[in-house]
């Protein structure tokens, strides 16, 4: 009970002017409230703050310390500070996975709401005498009111409580040596802003972690040569998308309050945008509506997508250097033996030759092989390693106006030599003016 507390209208009543000004503060901080916490949001109700005693959980006790919010009556509470706190309760041996739940009697139609501390049955208020002081004049007098508070409660159970407006708070994971409690830490209470529980917290915090891991990858590509010659082209869309959500979700990070289906908002349309650049999925798959009841099972499925779409490989280009042995012969050593069975070869092509020329022709003066035994493929004009025209080259390769991209065909028995042999040897027969090679590694999944 405070001076805040709500002011016991009844027949009979002597009205001072102490009646007037509880009632006025008792509204005005209903409106500071509302101003501050609830906004415009389309969930105006949920917990803003909530402090279990640790002392308590450990001997087997749920009580709290602070609690504040508001029911979705719209019944606003904030205890102690203003209201009572709920009375504390046991936790029984089995109630793992119970959940904790503030309660408030509803208001009844023609029945009593208003009860003292000590009333039997249901009460939507509580009522407690106090000392209130004249603030109008200098002798501040006292004159003793009856005011009143909401009556909180704590249930434990598995569903919400019928007649009561209610609130859940979290729910217990373990019962340990038979009077310890534990708390799930990964199940949020039915939040007015992301800033009552850890959970929520993690939940952006994991996204910025991802968007900011992402970023720091694709600045190591644009800066590495072997990484298929630096950004492409779907890297910078990447990009632009992370670096136009980044700055909001530090933003929100930032923030006194933010309700959670806002976070929830900014997360699906960043969810919606990242699911562009999959390989097998490109529409975004349908979250539901938002449960602001379960933010739990509402958040980890979008939080898990957007982590599974930062975090996936793409299977990056890795540029092979090729040695110039002159008379357009050419070598390639491959320190990474796996990539001969795990990775696409693609050679791109510049010449100063019309591209359908170099498209048909290149495939038949061009011998590909182990570099060790090109002399003996060149003398005996054996079959070297197929290759095959490519339209547009791999995704993870830029492409470049002029380059023609083509793609080593492993189906070839020569091709099994490499795991011995790992070095690639390339001849170019005939006149090539303005030669170029470039030898490309792509891993596969």
């Amino acid at each position: 009970m405070s001076r805040f507390s709500k002011v016991v209208w009844k027949e009979g009543l002597f009205l001072k002017p102490q009646h007037f000004q509880q009632s006025d503060r008792y509204f005005e901080k209903h409106l500071a409230f509302g101003r501050s916490e609830m906004g415009a949001q389309s969930f105006p109700w949920g917990i803003a703050e909530a402090e279990f005693d640790g002392g308590q959980l450990r001997q087997g006790r749920l009580e709290l310390q602070r609690v504040s919010g508001c029911f979705r009556d719209g019944t606003i509470f904030s205890a102690p500070d203003v209201d009572i706190l709920p009375t504390e309760i046991a936790v029984p041996e089995g109630s793992q996975g119970k959940t904790i739940w503030l309660v408030l009697p509803n208001l009844s139609q023609n029945g009593q709401d208003i009860g003292d501390i000590t009333s039997e049955g249901t009460r939507y208020y509580v009522s407690e005498e106090a000392e209130v002081t004249d603030n109008a004049r200098a002798s501040r007098n006292q004159e003793t009111l009856e005011i009143a508070a909401p009556r909180l409660e704590l249930m434990l159970r598995a569903t919400a409580p019928e007649g009561y407006q209610s609130l859940e708070l979290g729910q217990v994971a373990e019962v340990r040596d038979g009077t310890v409690v534990a708390l799930d830490q990964t199940m949020p209470p039915t939040g007015m802003s992301i800033s009552c529980h850890r959970a929520y917290e993690s939940y952006l915090s994991a996204v910025i972690g991802a968007v900011e891991a992402r970023v720091e990858v694709l600045e190591r590509y644009a800066a590495d040569p072997s990484s298929a010659g630096g950004m492409q082209g779907k890297d910078y869309l990447m990009l632009m998308v992370l670096n136009r959500n980044l700055p909001l979700l530090r933003h929100l990070q930032t923030l006194p309050v933010v309700h959670p289906e806002r976070l929830y908002s900014v997360l699906i349309a960043l969810a919606g945008e990242l699911v562009s650049f999959e390989d097998r999925e490109r529409r975004v798959r349908d979250y539901g509506r938002y449960r602001h009841e379960r933010p739990k099972e509402t958040f980890l499925p979008v939080v898990d997508d957007i982590r599974r779409f930062l975090s996936r490989d793409v299977g990056r280009a890795i540029r092979l250097p090729l040695e110039d042995r002159k008379d357009n012969r050419f070598g390639a050593i491959v320190e990474d033996a796996s990539l001969f069975s795990n990775a696409a070869f693609i050679i791109e092509v510049k010449a100063d030759l019309p591209l359908t020329q170099v498209q048909q022709q290149f495939p038949q003066f061009c011998k590909v092989g182990p570099a060790s035994r090109m002399r003996e493929i060149i003398v005996n004009n054996m079959p070297g390693l197929p290759i095959v025209h490519q339209p547009t080259p791999p995704a993870q390769i830029r492409h470049v106006t002029g380059h023609v991209y083509f793609l080593i065909d492993k189906s070839s028995p020569l091709w099994r030599e490499f795991s011995t042999l790992p070095a690639i040897g390339l001849q170019i027969a005939g006149a090539w003016p303005g030669l170029a090679l470039e030898l490309w590694a792509i891993p596969e999944e």
